[in-house]
């Protein structure tokens, strides 16, 4: 039940948008078309480009045909008559054109934010991962140690296990191996020959 009703909530919502402006613009516009007899379909024109934004194509291009029939009904000279003329159908291209650019712009720039998100989430793990030794380490020229911030002596692999995120597994480089075990070192060296 649960993922029928996620699949439907994005397909219901640009429409449930598209029907909230048609319906707040048409109050809008019979509230004020007594005192501006002239000016209905901004309004319309307004609702379009919202629901371009912020809804889908789809509900945009609704909002289109709605709304040319609702001003054409109820605001045209000829009030609650459908005699669909010239600048009906000049006002339908425009909506249209305009819910089109819109709607494209709209889906363009959500896709570019997604892209950005998720590259931005991408380089803030990739930045959370990584910690880096910087500045000068005063280091022992004999024993090899570091001297940190308290002035104390560190071994190497200590100072940085603890100021990175770096681990350490120890081995024997082939000379140091020769020097000081040279028994193991010849008997490896006769095992590989």
């Amino acid at each position: 039940m649960k993922v029928i009703a996620t699949m439907t909530r994005p397909v219901l919502r640009p429409y449930g948008l598209a029907f909230l402006c048609i319906g707040l613009v048409t109050l809008l516009t019979y509230l004020s078309h007594p005192f501006v007899h002239q000016v209905t379909f901004p309004y319309f024109f307004a609702a379009v480009i919202i629901d371009a934004m912020y809804g889908s194509m789809g509900a945009a291009l609704l909002t289109t045909v709605v709304s040319i029939f609702l001003v054409d009904y109820l605001f045209d000279q000829t009030p609650l008559r459908l005699d669909l003329n010239l600048p009906d159908f000049e006002r339908a291209f425009a909506f249209t054109l305009v819910s089109l650019i819109v709607s494209h712009l709209a889906s363009t720039r959500k896709r570019t934010i997604a892209k950005l998100t998720s590259t931005n989430n991408e380089l803030e793990e990739a930045l959370a991962e990584v910690k880096q030794l910087r500045g000068i380490l005063p280091i022992c020229a004999s024993c090899k140690k570091i001297r940190d911030a308290k002035g104390e002596w560190t071994d190497v692999a200590a100072y940085i296990s603890d100021h990175t995120d770096a681990e350490f597994s120890h081995g024997m480089c082939q000379p140091c191996l020769e020097r000081l075990y040279p028994e193991m070192y010849q008997g490896m060296a006769l095992r590989e020959a």
